[in-house]
């Protein structure tokens, strides 16, 4: 009787702001084992998902007991900086058991919940007290501002630079891809944002959108802030 132990291939790299990596890879299997923030992945020509660190990727069972297999996978980096990312692509199982925090050390103390009234739209305050915090766990604003109109063929601002700033969530509400920059020129460099889509940003900097088609846009916005 014949064994059969998975084999792995090990995929390193680096995506920039903005743009696509196109990498040849034969398995059924896909493991992410470390990325420096949140990523979408597509496999073969199929369309684009949330990806992370520590998750794992495999195709349904078919009927013969087979899993579907990929060929090539597809790698996006929508944020505004450089990610560094490793993935593991294998024919068998991949388990990953491993318990993964960040920083040298994890405070473990009470905690007592602190409840807040939480409206539909408006200013939310969120947190935990008596605890202490570090800088990813400490009460956050989320403030939703009214839909931002976009001009016809030009850059208008999102928000000017905010130290305070965490991230920035977006979705756009018209019917052509806009361009997402940091700075204010008038061409189409930057992150496409298309139609209906949500994007989530990590950025304290100033954000500015150019809509390049002849008539108004608008995006929906909300600014969280330590």
């Amino acid at each position: 009787m014949s064994e059969f132990f998975p084999t792995c291939q090990d995929i390193f790299l680096t995506v920039q702001p903005g743009a696509d990596d196109v990498r040849a890879a034969n398995g059924e299997t896909l493991a992410i084992i470390s990325a420096t923030a949140p990523f979408e992945i597509a496999f073969n020509a199929g369309s684009l998902q949330f990806a992370d660190a520590g998750l794992t990727y495999q195709g349904r069972a078919m009927l013969d007991g087979k899993r579907p297999r990929f060929s090539e996978l597809r790698f996006r980096n929508p944020n505004a900086f450089p990610i560094n990312i490793r993935v593991q692509v294998s024919h068998g199982e991949i388990f990953d058991n491993r318990a993964i925090f960040g920083g040298n050390s994890v405070p473990v103390v009470p905690a007592v919940g602190a409840v807040f009234d939480v409206a539909q739209s408006g200013t939310w305050n969120v947190g935990l007290t008596g605890a202490y915090l570090p800088r990813e766990a400490m009460p956050v604003t989320i403030s939703n501002t009214a839909n931002l109109t976009c001009a016809a063929n030009a850059v208008t601002q999102i928000s000017a630079a905010t130290a305070a700033r965490r991230r920035y969530v977006l979705h756009h509400l018209g019917t052509e891809t806009m361009f997402l920059k940091t700075v204010n020129t008038n061409n189409d460099n930057g992150i496409a944002l298309c139609a209906g889509e949500r994007l989530e940003i990590e950025t304290n900097g100033a954000l500015n959108i150019r809509n390049p088609v002849a008539f108004t846009q608008e995006i929906r916005r909300a600014e969280v802030t330590w």
